[in-house]
């Protein structure tokens, strides 16, 4: 929960392996940049009498940690037992349409963006890939849109944050930028990145030109 990935990982490392332990430690180690250790932990998961409900997690995290490992095929295979085993949801339409966006299918992938925000229009990991992809194409309007809508989530992601500000920056709405770095800082005060933006963002207020 504080985000001290490794140090967890060494705490599990002396635990009796149980499904909980297994998961968290799966995601400690997805967190860390240890996408071959997560999924070790996950395949240990397979054949466990899991709570209702459960089995999406652990299906949601695998498929994170295979997309990580480049293993977009897989994902896109596996989904569709996934669905039957826990129903339609937008966090299963979201890493389909991910790995469709990954694999260059990109009508397939607007597709299941379109059906995963219809199921939650506010489910996170849409609306970011959605902020990204208009980004990418130069759409900073639309971009700045829907990031402002995950902005308003809580808590928002540092990399909402970060990219938020720096279409800020490019629009030359250099107090907006500083607000959003200075909202990463307020968590995270030794964030690098967020500290090196803020620090331009700020000079920029005070630029002058001929």
């Amino acid at each position: 929960i504080l985000g001290r990935s490794r140090e967890a990982l060494e705490t599990f490392g002396h635990l009796r392996p149980s499904k909980e332990s297994l998961f968290v430690s799966a995601l400690a180690s997805l967190d860390s940049g240890g996408p071959e250790h997560a999924l070790d932990q996950l395949e240990k998961l397979k054949g466990q009498d899991l709570h209702a409900g459960d089995g999406l997690y652990v299906d949601a995290a695998r498929f994170e940690v295979l997309e990580k490992l480049g293993r977009h095929a897989d994902v896109l295979a596996a989904i569709p037992k996934s669905m039957k085993a826990n129903g339609e949801n937008a966090e299963l339409l979201y890493h389909a349409g991910m790995c469709q966006d990954l694999l260059g299918e990109y009508p397939e992938a607007e597709k299941s963006y379109k059906k995963a925000l219809d199921l939650d229009p506010n489910h996170e990991g849409t609306l970011f890939r959605l902020a990204y992809n208009h980004d990418l194409r130069g759409e900073d309007k639309e971009a700045l849109e829907v990031y402002e809508r995950l902005r308003a989530l809580r808590p928002p992601r540092v990399a909402t944050l970060l990219n938020l500000g720096v279409l800020y920056e490019d629009r030359g709405d250099y107090s907006k930028a500083a607000d959003c770095y200075e909202q990463v800082l307020d968590v995270y005060p030794n964030h690098q990145r967020a500290q090196l933006y803020f620090k331009d963002a700020r000079a920029s207020l005070n630029m002058y030109y001929d």
